[in-house]
């Protein structure tokens, strides 16, 4: 249990506690007969006052009462059984104490003046328990946070791999740091492989790619949006993204004996399996790594308590496929999940990923995320969403409003 969940327990436990304690102590449970054990401080905690010299009757009579019916066995008998009870009740009402105490030292808080008279408030000015509890989080909202706070204990490489395209838009590089590496767990950190130039590898490229990337390093665009997400050096590689390029990475790499294939399908699990080898080389632990692409867009804050830390992570996607350009692999996985799927490739194989990297169901979940390939300022694939009516309607919204082209803080 996480400490944020934790300490909104005890806050309600405390106030629950707190509440019973107050009004087991302002309820009378005894005849005025029977209250001589009765700590007449807890009076004023609420209640009618009871006049000490009445108290002090009260106290006489009920001695004498007791002494005249010492020589009756089943009045006696009752006597002592009444006492028994009252006995029990104040022993009850210290280990209440003793819990609010203890509650309120894990709490942080001052204990109370042992006191009453010196607590300051009343009875009456206690709140209604039903008000407390109506007011504290629900249970699925606090099940959330548990599973927020759980994956601030992570750190996580993204591997973002492709053609730059839209990358350069204000709304696509703003929104990738507001929504998905500010929101990020203990920390997120980002490599970048980006392709310069012109590049519409796939029928659907060729017919829906409105922005073609930025032709050189020192684009004007391109340098904006890496100033905006602190990118230096050692986390960006620029390259063409044909094979020459791809081959320089290999050897930078130490891979021997593979053999480049100019094909879409082949090189993208390629630069992709090359962005692994830069985290690897990097000399820091991650968690987990996700894989995107330069020309993804995030159009809402990232739900990382969604992710598994176990199973590797992806999006359905339309005509049955699997989203292959963005999920999310724990890095205990990369050895067992990732290193077979890339030896598959480097061999020479040609099948499209969405089909063939998401073959062992065993080691798969499935989630829906605020992400979609962002082909223009005012077109992104929104329709690529099909298990989530509601995110592809918001894609569709802020893409119409021209979300990809404003800067987002």
């Amino acid at each position: 249990m996480t400490a944020q969940l934790r300490n909104c327990w005890l806050h309600a436990m405390f106030l629950v506690t707190l509440w019973s304690v107050t009004l087991a102590e302002s309820t009378p449970d005894c005849t005025a007969e029977s209250c001589t054990n009765r700590d007449t401080s807890n009076v004023e905690m609420g209640g009618p006052r009871v006049p000490r010299a009445a108290a002090s009757l009260v106290q006489r009579k009920t001695s004498h009462h007791m002494m005249e019916n010492a020589h009756n066995p089943p009045v006696a008998m009752a006597g002592q059984q009444q006492r028994q009870q009252q006995q029990q009740q104040q022993q009850q009402q210290k280990q209440t104490k003793k819990q609010v105490s203890d509650l309120l030292q894990a709490l942080g808080i001052k204990a109370a003046p042992s006191d009453p008279k010196d607590m300051g408030f009343k009875m009456r000015d206690m709140p209604n328990i039903v008000d407390i509890l109506g007011h504290l989080p629900s249970a699925t909202s606090m099940v959330s946070q548990a599973k927020q706070s759980l994956s601030r204990d992570i750190k996580v490489a993204i591997c973002s791999t492709g053609h730059l395209r839209t990358f350069s838009l204000p709304g696509m590089y703003s929104s990738l740091s507001k929504h998905l590496l500010r929101t990020g767990p203990d920390s997120v950190d980002l490599y970048l492989v980006g392709h310069l130039g012109a590049f519409r590898g796939s029928e659907d490229a060729q017919t829906t790619v409105q922005m073609d990337g930025p032709a050189t390093a020192d684009d004007v665009q391109l340098t904006q949006a890496l100033g905006h997400l602190g990118l230096g050096s050692d986390h960006v590689e620029h390259t063409s993204g044909d094979c020459t390029a791809l081959e320089e990475s290999w050897a930078r790499d130490g891979i021997t004996g593979r053999v480049c294939k100019n094909n879409g399908n082949f090189m993208q699990m390629m630069w992709l399996d090359h962005c692994v080898h830069m985290v690897r080389s990097s000399g820091k632990q991650y968690d987990l790594l996700v894989r995107m692409r330069p020309d993804v867009g995030i159009f809402q804050p990232f739900p990382w308590d969604m992710v598994s830390k176990d199973h590797v992570t992806y999006m359905q996607k339309d005509a049955g496929g699997r989203v292959d350009w963005f999920f999310t692999v724990p890095w205990s996985t990369i050895d067992t999940w990732w290193d077979p799927i890339s030896a598959m490739y480097a061999k020479g194989f040609e099948g499209l990923p969405d089909y063939s990297i998401f073959g062992n169901d065993e080691m798969l979940v499935e989630r829906n995320f605020p992400v979609v390939i962002v082909r223009g300022a005012h077109s992104a694939q929104c329709w690529r969403i099909v298990t989530s009516s509601e995110l592809q309607s918001e894609c569709a919204q802020k893409t119409y409003a021209g979300f990809w082209e404003q800067l987002h803080l």
